[in-house]
């Protein structure tokens, strides 16, 4: 039997110069160029902490957006120049995508305190105190408006931690909407003219319909490597504990 042998292709897509025009962020094909989205580590990490900080282009308080335009244009067009738009790509011959901004700082805002979550249920887990998890009951306290938090925490530490780790494994889940994970038999695929790997061998990855699954998705691979997250108290950036990524300022 002939074997099926392919070159690896990695999932595609689109970034280049956008424009603001009202309330949307447009990007038309004649301004964009694809490129693959797993082109490593790096650029994985910086679409999380990038879609992260989008957050950054407004103000939501009891789950109500209090500015009525963007704030930081600046920001959205660097997003787009780096990584595309959100959920759409224009294809060659095609109109250009619009997204609205409300929608990307509603979506940078969940991801932020979802990292936060992750940062506080970590640090609580791993601090040796009497009030390891003060800090962690704060961060609930203080961000109900999207969910982090019911008007009854647990008042035991065990189950609090427990409680924490739920919530957060629900809101990665609903994260990940748009990510249809694909496994392929490395003896099928072909690098340089050669193998990836035997039979028997398999490569996971991901098939991704938007860039916040993306996100996601690479969240989930950093919390299984148990990976530190901060908040700079200088510029409060979120970042990862990795001096190539971010400096304390």
């Amino acid at each position: 039997m002939d074997t099926i042998r392919m070159e690896i292709s990695r999932p595609m897509w689109t970034k280049g110069l956008a424009r603001i025009e009202g309330d949307e962020i447009v990007l038309s094909w004649e301004r964009s160029r694809p490129y693959p989205l797993f082109e490593g580590p790096k650029q994985h990490e910086r679409l999380l902490m990038d879609l992260a900080e989008l957050r950054n282009l407004g103000v939501i308080a009891n789950g109500r957006i209090l500015n009525k335009r963007m704030k930081n244009p600046s920001l959205a067009k660097d997003f787009v120049r780096r990584h595309g738009l959100l959920w759409h790509r224009p294809k060659e011959g095609s109109d250009e995508c619009r997204e609205s901004w409300q929608s990307w700082l509603v979506t940078g805002h969940k991801l932020s305190r979802t990292i936060g979550l992750y940062a506080g249920l970590r640090e609580a887990i791993t601090t040796d105190s009497t009030d390891h998890t003060e800090p962690l009951r704060a961060f609930l306290r203080t961000t109900r408006d999207v969910g982090h938090a019911s008007s009854a925490m647990p008042e035991k530490d065990e189950e609090l931690l427990e409680y924490a780790s739920i919530l957060l494994a629900k809101q990665i889940t609903e994260g990940l909407e748009g990510c249809t994970p694909t496994i392929l038999a490395a003896c099928s695929l072909v690098r340089g003219g050669e193998k990836v790997g035997p039979a028997g061998d398999f490569r996971s990855s991901i098939n991704p319909s938007n860039l916040v699954a993306v996100a996601y998705n690479n969240l989930v691979t950093l919390i299984e490597s148990k990976a530190w997250f901060k908040e700079c108290v200088g510029c409060g950036e979120l970042f990862r504990m990795k001096p190539e990524f971010h400096t304390d300022r």
